[in-house]
């Protein structure tokens, strides 16, 4: 389709503050200890921003209310229609009621005056206002925006009928681009899938299909080839360093210090947080073991069960992380990160992990958990076989990321495009 691309803002259209076009309805929560004003299945939709995550239209809530709990906080009831824009949490979140609702104080109703908006079109006025969000935050650490805010935005506003056209053009336009971006997670959720199968079947089981199984497993699985022998964690690797203890000293610069929240399941991400220690303190801070390349590195809590592989040795190691060195002549490194990063293994972790808000591993519990180990020269196989076929797989799953990122960019800038005038859906 070719595009009818216009510079100017068209005539007929004129700039208003969203307040002018529509009511502004604010949301609130009743009385949680009050058990009287909340209802299981049968009372009242009552919206929360994770009832707007991933969706359009909102058609059900996860949490409802009584009509008592509705008074008792001044709740406006809004109809099907009714704009739903998030000012906390998920800032600029954008949804609309397919049902009678009610809504709590971090989401913002809009109720467009019908005789100069139309709801789709509000809704896609919104969704194309975020990037001024940034420079309207109210707060540095929860960049929430009010109502006053939201209703002062400034959006074009063109007669009512081309409203609804733009509307119904964006509506059919944007479905085709979601189609083909929920092909794209859907390609990316089957070769995941096809990953973890892979991985699981190979580091139980090996890549010889015809092999002999060893029916008394103390892992209690099925296909553990004969030859394979189960060993606890602590006997592969004796060497083991728990960095738990007072937290280090942070510096502006130094020696990277690598935290639980670095350590993703096969990798170590040095951006996700990026923290130092004094160079003449690394001594002191590591003083329990060095890292060497190939070390095995265990996060034992927030999260629970991430596992990488050291691969460079100028870094020093937080809290709730536990380095293993693995004795050679057991194990090597590149089939421990798969096999450690399994189902069986992770299970083990969970089973045995305790706590209420954060889910951890005491020390005292490392003897209990159980590696299966084929001999060395099998393990080097299996290692070189996964990392060939998972390196496919990923570098898939990285096409369709991008291919769907690039879509969502699309997407922005087509929205963006028609409720700024920029095209002429009338002449499309």
């Amino acid at each position: 389709m070719t595009l009818v691309q216009r510079d100017e803002i068209p005539d007929g259209w004129t700039s208003a503050p969203l307040k002018s076009v529509a009511r502004l309805i604010s949301g609130g929560t009743p009385d949680t200890e009050n058990e009287s004003y909340w209802a299981n299945e049968d009372g009242e939709n009552w919206v929360a921003i994770g009832d707007m995550s991933g969706t359009d239209l909102v058609v059900s809530t996860e949490k409802a209310i009584t009509v008592q709990g509705r008074l008792s906080a001044r709740l406006v009831v809004g109809q099907p229609g009714t704009v739903l824009f998030a000012m906390y949490a998920s800032v600029g979140a954008v949804s609309t009621l397919g049902v009678k609702a009610s809504w709590n104080q971090a989401i913002l109703g809009i109720e467009p005056i019908h005789a100069r908006s139309s709801p789709k079109y509000l809704a896609y006025s919104l969704i194309a206002s975020r990037d001024q969000l940034p420079y309207l935050y109210r707060s540095n650490t929860q960049n929430n925006l009010n109502a006053s805010q939201v209703g002062g935005f400034r959006i074009l506003v063109p007669p009512l009928d081309e409203q609804r056209q733009i509307a119904e053009y964006l509506d059919r336009e944007t479905g085709k681009i979601d189609e083909l971006i929920a092909k794209q997670e859907q390609l990316v959720d089957a070769l995941s899938e096809r990953r973890h199968s892979l991985v699981n079947r190979s580091v139980t089981g090996g890549i010889d299909v015809e092999t002999q199984v060893n029916e008394s497993s103390r892992l209690g699985l099925s296909n553990i080839p004969k030859r394979w022998s189960e060993v606890s964690l602590v006997r592969v690797a004796p060497h083991r360093v728990d960095y738990r203890g007072a937290t280090p000293i942070k510096t502006e610069t130094g020696v990277q210090l690598v935290t639980a929240r670095n350590v993703k399941p096969g990798w170590i991400d040095y951006e996700t947080s990026v923290e130092f220690i004094a160079a003449d303190s690394y001594d002191t801070v590591m003083r329990r073991g060095l890292p060497e390349i190939g070390d095995v590195l265990l996060t034992m809590e927030a999260p629970l069960g991430n596992v990488a592989l050291v691969d460079r040795m100028d870094v020093a190691f937080a809290q709730r992380v536990i380095k293993f060195r693995l004795k050679p002549e057991l194990a090597i490194p590149e089939f421990m990160l798969f096999a450690m990063n399994s189902n069986y293994f992770q299970q083990q972790l969970q089973s045995k992990g305790t706590g209420s808000t954060a889910i951890g591993l005491k020390a005292s519990k490392l003897v209990e958990l159980i590696v299966a180990l084929p001999p060395v020269e099998e393990q080097k196989l299996i290692a070189e076989y996964l990392a060939s076929e998972t390196r496919k797989m990923d570098l898939l799953m990285q096409s369709c990321r991008q291919l769907a990122l690039r879509l969502r960019e699309r997407r922005a800038a087509l929205i963006s495009a028609a409720v700024t005038g920029k095209i002429d859906v009338q002449r499309l």
